[in-house]
């Protein structure tokens, strides 16, 4: 059975027996190569899911959101309450973990439709290929992309050079979180690198740093796509949107510009978990994961901690040790 087929069939079953109330997944998008997240409440509705190479949206922050607002219904009930069902890709089960681990929602709460990893396309990189407006319809047909344009043409692109960045360098291919789990993971090249643009970057003078910091961060006109999409931003009040105190202006000023992306990846510091949902959001092309990995990187190696791997083990920002390294914080 294709694993959209088990998606779909394990949705109906967990409607259809009253185990959970929605289903978080994946329905088609209006635009080629893409996935929408759907919250799908009837059994019915469950041939809705689709599964394929476009479901790159992250799904755990409408899971987040949609535990945060029954909790705010007035008929809720937490003795009654069913389980909220999710189809999550390793990056997402992460995502969970790490609300769990944050006390955001328990366990019991969620039944999670683990999927093995799979690389996503990056929609991107067929548009500037293609043309976005030549595209009529697109597919995924073994390991090529097959794009139907506007003039009736037909062409076939390898799919392992449109594949996401992300995922092309992940080596986190099964959910750690999951109920049941569909599909085979999909490895990454032996030689993969996830941290390649960190070491460029480390390996900059100090200057050289500053000034690529100012030119990637210098196009940024504060959407806050970035902070929007991101698994660990999920604050109900964003430090960027205070007002007493006021962190940073509301401009894009050199200096606000610089505090708001430092200050908010430092908030990601041992909660990232490397979906590169930032990064694929913003529309001004930041390489934003650059400053995320390289604290991902460092986390890694100061302190031997993945995000999102084992709701059991407290994040380093969470636990004291006294023999932890704090040269670089003195």
């Amino acid at each position: 059975m294709a694993v959209e087929d088990e998606i779909r069939a394990k949705a109906r079953e967990l409607l259809a027996s009253g185990k959970a109330e929605v289903v978080v997944g994946f329905v088609a998008g209006t635009v080629p190569l893409t996935a929408r997240p759907a919250l799908i409440k009837e059994a019915a509705d469950a041939d809705r899911l689709v599964w394929n190479r476009c479901c790159t949206p992250g799904l755990a922050r409408y899971v987040l959101d949609y535990i945060r607002d029954r909790r705010k219904r007035r008929d809720f009930d937490a003795a009654k309450a069913k389980k909220v069902a999710v189809v999550a890709k390793p990056c997402d089960a992460r995502a969970l973990v790490t609300y769990i681990q944050e006390n955001q929602f328990a366990p019991g709460d969620l039944f999670v439709v683990g999927v093995h990893c799979a690389p996503m396309v990056d929609r991107r990189k067929v548009f500037e290929e293609v043309g976005a407006y030549r595209l009529e319809e697109a597919r995924v047909d073994g390991d090529a992309i097959v794009i139907t344009t506007t003039d009736g043409g037909e062409e076939r692109l390898p799919l392992g050079d449109y594949v996401d960045a992300s995922c092309a360098v992940c080596a986190r291919l099964e959910p750690p979180l999951a109920d049941v789990t569909y599909g085979e993971a999909v490895a990454p090249p032996a030689d993969a690198d996830p941290y390649a643009r960190v070491r460029e970057h480390e390996a900059r003078g100090s200057d050289e740093r500053w000034a690529w910091l100012e030119e990637e961060l210098g196009r940024c006109i504060r959407c806050y796509a970035c902070r929007q999409v991101c698994p660990a931003c999920y604050c109900e009040e964003c430090f960027a949107e205070q007002r007493n105190p006021a962190w940073i202006g509301p401009a894009t000023a050199e200096e606000d510009l610089v505090a708001f992306h430092l200050v908010r990846v430092f908030h990601t510091a041992g909660r990232c978990v490397e979906c590169g949902e930032c990064e694929r959001a913003c529309p001004m092309n930041i390489q934003l994961r650059v400053l995320s990995e390289k604290l991902v990187k460092d986390v890694a190696e100061k302190f031997g901690y993945v995000a999102g791997e084992d709701a059991e083990v407290s994040p380093p920002l969470a636990t004291y040790k006294p023999d932890d390294p704090n040269e670089d914080f003195m």
